[in-house]
């Protein structure tokens, strides 16, 4: 159980090298929240400018995002890691239940059918964020999400270490369909602070 071997970090890793950029401000949405503290720790404070949360599951230390997951969601993991499943499909009526609450009937065309299987890992594996070094980080704070509520993530939020700022945005779960143009404003704003 360490940061650095989380799902999804060394392909992440990957792609941030073939990138060869020196310094950079991750992003993570949603269960990006397991996968982003493990590729921060592994890139460090000389290579990591900020990382920014965006409605994102960051279980307590020691532990899983099953561990805390509520609601329905939680409900359908639950099962879905009982029955051994590799991958989740969330159904689609779920889906537009969970992330699309807040879209016009366009931003839904969009999203429903783009919606696929996640590695049940994400939400079964024991995060370990001890090797997380101490950088800025910013959260980006969904106030209509009905898959992560906002006491939810006030608690991911306290799950971290130190002080960061927290956005509020007036959104639901997938905000960068949604809310695409203050999702926009929110992270170039954020990596403006470190250009040179």
């Amino acid at each position: 159980m360490t940061a650095s071997k989380g799902v999804g970090v060394d392909s992440v890793i990957a792609d941030v090298e073939s990138a060869g950029q020196s310094e950079r401000v991750v992003c993570g949405h949603s269960l990006g929240g397991v996968t982003v503290p493990g590729v921060v720790a592994k890139l460090g404070t000389s290579r990591v400018r900020e990382m920014v949360l965006a409605a994102a599951f960051v279980p307590p230390q020691g532990t899983s995002v099953l561990d805390s997951l509520g609601g329905a969601v939680g409900w359908y993991a639950r099962r879905a890691a009982a029955a051994r499943k590799t991958a989740v499909v969330m159904p689609r009526i779920a889906a537009r239940l969970a992330f699309c609450n807040d879209m016009t009937r366009e931003q839904r065309k969009f999203v429903l059918p783009r919606i696929c299987g996640e590695s049940i890992h994400l939400v079964t594996e024991k995060i370990d964020r001890r090797q997380l070094p101490d950088v800025p980080w910013t959260w980006i704070l969904t106030g209509r999400d009905r898959s992560l509520s906002r006491r939810q993530q006030r608690r991911s939020i306290a799950a971290l270490p130190g002080f960061g700022t927290v956005i509020p945005m007036d959104a639901c779960h997938d905000m960068m369909v949604s809310e695409p143009e203050r999702l926009a404003e929110i992270l170039v704003g954020r990596c403006r602070r470190y250009s040179r």
